[in-house]
């Protein structure tokens, strides 16, 4: 019954205090499913009431007065179960079908995070902070879901965060993955980061805060705005093992070497970081080129990598670093990476530049363990001995353009012969394509392991002959504007990889000494070939193009840069066909080709429901924080 008291002419609607009310809640995970049979405790205004969700999540009580209502579920149960929950695909209430559902049927919706809606804080495997997670757990007392005596006689429709946290998505396999070559690339960004958990970007920053903020995906590794892969894995299964390792911080440091590592119950990532132009140390580390055996000194801890071959004696001393630091906190701490692995992780390694090649050593020194490893600029570490007893390891090489540092430390014989063999790509593509020739060759060369990625700028030319006079015709070329950035990796592709090489050989095979000159100079900045340079070493380049070609496969859309420039760059092959040297025109058309094969790493990513929302997460966030 409701009663209107006049007062100077308003009526005022008041409640009957002497009817009975009831209310139900809903309790829905992020997917529309239930979550059923769990125990809840409801205050009301004439004392508690205790019960269980039925099989659709529903509970409703009847005949209660009018108070506010507080609901709160049991913590330990409620927690356990919202771990197997996953999330929906995209983050926000404007992407919540359970929210449109509830509002269309009329229902009040509210979206929880379990700290809301528990009646304490759970056992968290693995949580030392006196604090429990901060997203999860807004405040540390929960006090449960209120619900105003104004709301009652209506369905509350609960839709409860997942009590989860972010994984990278990585794959451990043998074939080359697209999603892993992006996710480690930020990785080798990290690595330059320091350790600070306050400031954003920063290692401990990452793994430690972003990755348990499930209110949008982790936005900022070391100093850029980019968001790697991620999926959302049980809370039990995040990062609880993250450490960060500087030679630099021992009492009496002897040079410098740093590295990361990341941890979760499946995985460990280990990123070694790069050259510092700022160090002295570093520069030093990549200044000594001296080839060093592997035969150990009687005084000083030495691992045997390999039988035969030798290392960079920089890279080598700068590794060794750590095995034999006496710093406690040191040691300590790359035992513990030792440790992780014992309980059988599935080992990922990465490195940029001088990192590329310290990862490359603990990955051989790690092969029992398996490891995957993915390296962006990095130098020649082994000569040819080394890399053909290292052929097993899975690694693969990324190259941008015309990096230079992935042509030291300079091997004048070896340039040399791979010059006169392929050209310009004898510094890129070449060493993988002579790699056998080379190891008949029986030298001791410094060389690279490993599958090769090249980032390649792939252009042509257009050739026509002159009559200067009527004895003289000279042949005239010049470079065709249009240009493509393609992303080669043979190994997706090995019967387009051989076209490729079978016509760059031809190529250069037709071409006579004062046409080499001019085509393909060598160690200049000419107008067919741009030389080697430093400009395209940056970590922030590698990872840029990775990310924004995934983007690009991911979508499938036909209006990204790339894809656009690659139809631009084939319409200008099919314009100037007969113009231009046959063997350059087929080469580009396999080149061509075997960018196009990368897409298809994606097919791995995208066997799951969590691959698939991964890369909908990624395509669909705005990459800027």
């Amino acid at each position: 019954m409701t009663t209107a008291t006049p007062s100077k002419g308003i009526h005022v609607n008041m409640p009957d205090r002497q009817k009975k009310y009831w209310v139900e809640f809903l309790l829905l995970d992020e997917q529309g499913k239930p979550v059923a049979d769990m125990p809840y405790l409801l205050k009301a205004g004439d004392g508690d009431r205790k019960g269980k969700t039925d099989a659709q999540g529903l509970l409703r009580e009847d005949n209660m007065p009018w108070f506010p209502v507080y609901l709160l579920v049991a913590a330990q149960p409620l927690a356990d179960e919202m771990e197997k929950r996953e999330l929906r695909p995209l983050r926000g209430e404007e992407h919540s079908d359970v929210k449109v559902t509830a509002l269309e049927g009329g229902h009040q919706y509210r979206y929880v995070r379990i700290g809301e809606i528990s009646d304490g804080v759970p056992a968290i495997e693995n949580w030392s902070q006196d604090r429990p997670p901060t997203f999860h757990f807004p405040k540390a007392q929960p006090v449960g879901v209120r619900v105003d005596r104004t709301e009652l006689d209506r369905r509350h429709v609960l839709e409860i965060c997942p009590f989860r946290a972010w994984s990278l998505v990585l794959h451990h396999q043998l074939d080359y993955s697209l999603v892993n070559a992006y996710n480690l690339s930020l990785m080798v960004v990290l690595s330059y980061a320091e350790d600070n958990e306050d400031q954003s970007g920063s290692i401990t920053h990452l793994f430690n805060r972003q990755m348990l903020d499930l209110s949008r995906s982790p936005y900022h590794v070391n100093d850029i705005s980019r968001k790697p892969v991620v999926k959302d894995v049980p809370f039990s299964q995040r990062y609880t093992d993250v450490g960060y390792i500087d030679s630099l911080r021992a009492a009496n440091p002897e040079g410098s070497t740093q590295l990361f590592y990341a941890a979760n119950a499946t995985e460990i990532i280990v990123a070694w970081r790069g050259t510092e132009m700022t160090s002295w140390e570093d520069v030093k580390t990549d200044g000594t080129f001296r080839p060093q055996s592997f035969s150990c000194e009687i005084k000083v801890p030495c691992i045997e990598l390999v039988k035969q071959g030798k290392v960079h004696k920089g890279f080598w001393d700068g590794f060794c670093l750590m095995d034999s630091s006496k710093d406690k906190d040191i040691r300590d701490k790359y035992q513990l990476i030792a440790d992780l692995l014992l309980k059988k992780r599935k080992l990922f390694v990465c490195g940029h530049s001088l990192g590329g090649a310290l990862a490359l050593l603990y990955a051989a020194k790690n092969l029992d363990n398996n490891p995957i490893l993915y390296t962006y600029g990095m130098p020649r570490t082994f000569t040819i001995g080394a890399i053909r007893e290292l052929q097993s390891l899975p690694h693969f090489r990324h190259i941008n353009a015309n990096d230079a540092v992935t042509s030291v430390p300079p091997e004048r014989a070896l340039d040399n012969y791979l010059y006169d063999l392929w050209g310009p790509l004898g510094t890129t593509l070449g060493f993988a394509w002579s790699l056998l020739q080379l190891a008949y060759r029986g030298e001791e060369y410094f060389g690279h392991q490993g599958e090769v990625v090249h980032f390649c700028e792939a252009a042509s030319t257009q050739q026509w002959s002159e009559e200067r006079n009527p004895r003289v015709t000279v042949t005239v070329r010049r470079r065709l504007p249009k240009k493509a950035k393609l992303l080669l990796a043979p190994s997706l592709n090995e019967a387009e990889n051989q076209q490729a090489k079978d016509n760059q050989q031809e190529l250069m095979q037709r071409l006579d000494s004062d046409s080499r000159k001019n085509y393909f100079p060598r160690w200049s900045n000419p107008t067919l070939k741009d030389a080697l340079n430093f400009s395209d070493h940056s970590s922030l380049n590698y990872a840029q193009y990775l990310g924004e070609r995934l983007a690009e496969a991911a979508s499938g859309e036909e209006s990204g840069k790339y894809y656009q420039d690659k139809q631009a760059f084939r319409r200008q092959l099919a314009t100037y066909q007969t113009d231009m040297p046959q063997q350059e025109y087929q080469r580009n058309l396999a080149f061509l080709a075997l960018d196009k094969q990368f897409a298809q790493t994606l097919l791995k990513t995208r066997e799951s429901s969590a691959g698939q929302n991964a890369l909908l997460r990624y395509i669909t966030e705005d990459q800027k924080a």
